[in-house]
């Protein structure tokens, strides 16, 4: 295809799954993680339940096609998707 999305083409478009063993070894590498900067190792398994059950964001970065033909195209990223200087230009 174009590489358009279509959201219905697809009967479950976002569907993470997220499973009892995959958060345990979230909270393992996590309390290691935190235990080689210095953190008490109790503090560091509470510290790491709560991150690895936890959500803060998920990152995008869009291809903006902006006219019917895609002439006018805003890219999140580079064209080959490498790291632009700043988002501003997305978010503009």
């Amino acid at each position: 295809g174009n590489g358009a999305w279509d959201p219905h083409s697809v009967s479950d478009p976002l569907n993470f799954k997220v499973s009892a063993s995959r958060l345990a070894e979230n909270v393992d590498m996590y309390t290691n993680t935190l235990g080689f900067d210095g953190i008490p190792i109790k503090d560091a398994k509470e510290i790491s339940a709560g991150v690895a059950r936890g959500f803060s964001g998920l990152a995008l970065w869009p291809r903006l096609i902006l006219d019917p033909k895609g002439d006018l195209v805003v890219e999140a990223r580079g064209s080959g998707g490498g790291a632009q200087r700043s988002h501003w230009q997305t978010v503009l």
